[in-house]
């Protein structure tokens, strides 16, 4: 096959840049979910650790490594029907690999070091002269191990923004009502939202300040990078009435939020660090479960409570 010449495009995530280098093939979709060579904010400057350089060819026979520790497993089953992945370590790099019983892609792999990593995909056609680096979950995945040395981590979670500083968090299972809540704001308020299935958590840049939630690419439609500081956060639940109650305790809070977090406790350290970073972003954050009805009343009733309420007073460290 004629070598295609390299290609670069620059994707901002949650205030992490990630270069990816083509080499040998194009690049399929160049906005990446709205995404691509666009910064967060103009103000916006990376640290070096926040620069990830990823290469990123066509490989062949991508499969598990045999000699490499598996810290963790997600098989296909019929729950899971989209694909099976694995989680490793082998000489101080991370190996995210990705096994697709159908679709245009049978495997794509992403090995990680530091702040270099290389990424392969294996399409169905071997001829195919483009690929997209953007392959759900595996991005996700990739995105979370990023997330995790620097503070932070995702969360299945609708995130709205009714003010500068005035950004509420709704998580719970899929199904409970993140999106509908999320809906709600939208018709009955002047609030956006951030994203209205998961997000992305960072901690301030200044200590003592709230943490920030940004909108992450998704699969199903494009959005440009946008966030929001934190002020409070909810467990929501169904419900034949709107019921609002404060969790008074800061560690049933991080409870709740931890059962959410998109996580792969491989290790202890990884364990560990991920408790560590959801008390650090939620713990000093106005927090309540909420039970909802979807007529829209509940709007009101949450700024109400939210506008009595003084500012947050996160962790200093």
């Amino acid at each position: 096959m004629e070598l295609i010449e390299e290609e670069v495009m620059s994707v901002a995530v949650a205030d992490i840049r990630m270069d990816f280098r083509a080499v040998g093939v194009k690049l399929s979709d160049v906005s990446f979910g709205g995404f691509g060579s666009v910064r967060p904010s103009h103000t916006w400057k990376p640290l070096p650790s926040d620069i990830i350089v990823v290469t990123l060819t066509k490989g062949s026979e991508i499969k598990t490594l045999d000699n490499a520790k598996a810290q963790f497993r997600a098989p296909l089953t019929p729950e899971n029907p989209t694909c099976e992945w694995t989680l490793q370590t082998t000489d101080n790099a991370e190996v995210i690999t990705t096994i697709f019983p159908h679709g245009d892609i049978r495997a794509a792999q992403i090995t990680l070091r530091g702040t270099i990593a290389t990424m392969q995909i294996e399409p169905v056609d071997p001829d195919a002269k483009s690929v997209s680096p953007y392959i759900y979950p595996l991005f996700n995945v990739f995105l979370s191990r990023l997330l995790l040395r620097r503070g932070g981590f995702l969360i299945h979670s609708s995130v709205v923004c009714t003010g500068i500083g005035k950004g509420l968090l709704f998580t719970a299972k899929s199904g409970t009502g993140k999106s509908t809540i999320a809906r709600l704001f939208n018709k009955n308020s002047r609030a956006i939202t951030i994203n209205d299935d998961m997000v992305a958590i960072r901690p301030a840049k200044r200590q003592g300040d709230p943490p920030r939630a940004y909108n992450i690419p998704m699969p199903a439609y494009k959005q440009r990078p946008t966030s929001t500081t934190l002020r409070a956060t909810f467990a929501i639940s169904q419900s034949p009435t709107n019921e609002l109650t404060r969790v008074e305790s800061e560690a049933e809070n991080v409870g709740l939020m931890l059962a959410n977090v998109l996580q792969q406790p491989c290790d202890e350290w990884s364990a560990k660090t991920i408790a560590s970073n959801v008390w650090q972003c939620f713990g000093g954050l106005h927090s309540f479960r909420l039970g909802f009805e979807p007529s829209g009343a509940v709007v009101g009733l949450i700024i109400k409570t939210i506008s009595a309420l003084g500012k947050p007073h996160p962790h200093k460290s």
